[in-house]
């Protein structure tokens, strides 16, 4: 227990230390990117904190933290290994894999620490740096009066498509209204010429049909007052967000009604799969790095370290290859998300089992 803890301690400041520094460095550097942006908008010091205090979350959760991994293992079991206190180990009849099997649960451990950013803090930051991105940096409005193909997923187990918003009349054209069941299952549709808003929304030359087990059961109309709405007219308003900007429910969620909506979801899915299979890269990373770091002492630290770096970037580009046929719908999206953590999980486990020999 007392070596455990050692090593634990030992990778643990080692990644708090890689973490901030690497953090450090990407925001100073496209702090540089920026500087003429700022400087062009006047954008005061205490703004530029604010923004890169929205952007961290999303900086450590989908780039630094691999590499973050991966720079704590050389440096915990890379410092035992060049000092001899592996060998120290092993003489006492300590073997390497008790010490991997220590690594691979403070992987697990920062692996689902990183899934729970991603499902709490991460999404809500994006959307806040992109608001503060429009209207701070940029010197946007909030928000459009007018926007076209908008998709809303709403209140009440309702979903929307509205061909165009106006906001500066109140008005909604070419309206679809679906509500669906709590297994996502259509009950009503409503489909509508306009909707205005006055203290509630009211319908014009439209028709409703309703979903039951004997058929449909269509039913026209020239005007609906449809006070089941809670919807206003600024929610259809704001900009659509994006995967990033939700949680793994939400999108699970948007991408149901999408589908039952005859939209095209294969990007969505690949996202959806994704926003679970990419925290993993952390525990593959700490998989193929913790072999190669014992053996830093033999073939030198900055070799080691190179090798798993360029294992690092083989393995990002192979998931983007992956998520780009999975966008394209040639390869399952499960697969697209999946396949890079299988390929270099498998090579981490044959570097494991050669470690001893």
């Amino acid at each position: 227990m007392i070596i455990d803890r050692y090593i634990a301690k030992s990778f643990v400041v080692a990644l708090l230390w890689s973490l901030a520094a690497l953090v450090s460095i990407y925001i100073i550097t496209d702090i540089f990117n920026m500087l003429p942006t700022f400087v062009d908008r006047k954008v005061p010091l205490f703004r530029i904190i604010e923004f890169y205090l929205y952007e961290t979350p999303s900086i450590i959760t989908t780039i630094v933290m691999p590499v973050a991994c991966l720079l704590a293992c050389f440096l915990s079991i890379g410092s035992l290994s060049r000092n001899f206190e592996i060998c120290a180990m092993r003489s006492a009849g300590i073997g390497l894999y008790r010490i991997y099997r220590l690594l691979f649960v403070l992987g697990i451990i920062i692996t689902f620490a990183i899934l729970f950013m991603d499902e709490t803090l991460t999404p809500w930051a994006n959307r806040r740096e992109r608001d503060f991105r429009r209207e701070k940096i940029s010197g946007l409005p909030p928000r459009s009066v007018r926007r076209k193909n908008v998709y809303y997923m709403g209140r009440g187990q309702k979903f929307y498509h509205i061909d165009k918003v106006d906001g500066r009349k109140n008005l909604l054209e070419g309206v679809t209204v679906f509500e669906f069941t709590d297994n996502y299952k259509v009950k009503r549709r409503i489909n509508a010429n306009k909707a205005i808003y006055s203290d509630g929304w009211i319908f014009t030359d439209g028709i409703i049909v309703e979903f039951k087990e004997d058929g449909e059961k269509v039913s026209y109309f020239k005007e609906l007052k449809a006070y089941d709405i809670e919807e206003k007219l600024e929610d259809f308003i704001k900009e659509a967000r994006e995967s990033e900007e939700m949680n793994f429910l939400e999108l699970r969620r948007y991408i149901n009604w999408l589908r039952h909506a005859g939209k095209d979801v294969t990007k969505e899915y690949v996202d959806l799969h994704t926003k679970i299979s990419f925290p993993f890269m952390n525990l593959i990373i700490i998989f193929l790095g913790a072999p190669l770091a014992v053996r830093v002492r033999r073939s030198g630290f900055v070799l080691g370290f190179a090798i798993s770096l360029s294992m690092s970037f083989v393995y990002w580009s192979l998931s983007q290859t992956t998520r780009a046929f999975g966008q394209t719908g040639d390869i399952p999206a499960w697969l697209a998300a999946w396949l890079p953590i299988i390929i270099f999980g498998m090579l981490g486990g044959v570097l494991l089992w050669n470690i001893n020999r």
